[in-house]
């Protein structure tokens, strides 16, 4: 999967294209293919380090998203693979 990702603090020309390993999809866990996503308020605060918060890097981020379940894990009910959805946690880097 192309994730955008930077690895050090500071701009936005910080923030670069990078193949990652396609996510696993855990018992609990819903794969979502993205189909629109952005940088929410948050993201920036983090690249610029305007916030004390220590965030673990690289860090992916356009956290802010919509796409379609193409993948559920077994213990998850009340989803089907092709719903539309928005990702609810992070994805890891």
């Amino acid at each position: 999967m192309k994730a955008a990702v930077f690895h050090e603090h500071g701009s936005c020309d910080n923030i670069r294209w990078e193949e990652f390993p396609d996510p696993v999809c855990g018992p609990d866990d819903a794969v979502i293919r993205i189909g629109a996503a952005g940088l929410n308020g948050f993201e920036p605060m983090i690249l610029f380090r305007t916030t004390a918060l220590r965030t673990p890097l690289p860090m992916i981020v356009a956290g802010d998203g919509a796409g379609e379940i193409v993948e559920l894990g077994s213990q998850v009910t009340g989803w089907s693979i092709g719903s539309r959805s928005i990702p609810w946690s992070r994805a890891k880097a």
